[in-house]
């Protein structure tokens, strides 16, 4: 048995130095799993702080208040949350346009503003940015549509007019009335726009159908 001693520490060395082999390959590592990262959303960094989640928040306030709210037929496909359709950016023109608001505590409109009644919007290429303008007497806004990573929804980010202006403030100006919400298409050359209502817990949805013209 002595004689065999260095036999067999000599296979036990061999077995080492394979096992360590086995398990430290030669070459470079295998390269990491890649990390997608998603595009930017340019919007965010724009954004006040009070609407920064409006594309998270929106569509569960937006489903919500539909819900409750048991349209008529001629406003089932503009109330219905889950008609979004691809490809939401407008074509620049004219629209006719109108203002649903939904919410128990819904403000009514201003004297001689009838929510409801149709008027005339505009969607304007300002360099490579939409601009929409919605004239609806309840609640005249402008500002700017911007992407997201949602194929179906754009951001609104714009102001309500002032008292006397017929233009609105930039957003986020000092002084301006800033609003926030989701722009979607819901049919052919027809979109809504859902921005938070004038009161706690409403919201505001404007129609908007192309228009040849403006009358």
């Amino acid at each position: 048995m002595s004689r065999n001693r260095p036999l067999f520490a000599l296979a036990l060395a061999s077995a080492a130095v394979a096992a360590c082999q086995q398990a430290r390959p030669e070459g470079p590592p295998p390269p990491r799993p890649a990390v997608v990262l998603e595009a930017s959303e340019s919007w965010r960094s724009v954004a006040l702080p009070q609407h920064a989640g409006v594309s998270e928040d929106m569509p569960g306030l937006f489903r919500q208040l539909a819900g409750a709210a048991r349209p008529a037929a001629p406003d089932r496909e503009l109330l219905d949350p889950n008609l979004v359709l691809p490809r939401a950016a407008p074509s620049p023109g004219p629209y006719r346009c109108r203002i649903v608001r939904l919410g128990p505590a819904a403000a009514p409109p201003p004297r001689g503003r009838r929510a409801g009644r149709d008027s005339f919007c505009f969607v304007t290429l300002v360099g490579d940015r939409l601009s929409l303008t919605l004239e609806t007497a309840a609640r005249p806004l402008g500002g700017y549509l911007w992407e997201t990573n949602h194929p179906g929804r754009l951001v609104f980010l714009g102001a309500e007019f002032g008292p006397r202006g017929r233009t609105a403030p930039p957003y986020g100006e000092p002084g301006a009335i800033s609003t926030a919400g989701l722009f979607e298409r819901i049919g052919d050359f027809r979109y809504r726009l859902v921005v938070r209502g004038p009161r706690q817990g409403t919201a505001d949805v404007y129609e908007l159908i192309a228009a040849p013209s403006p009358r």
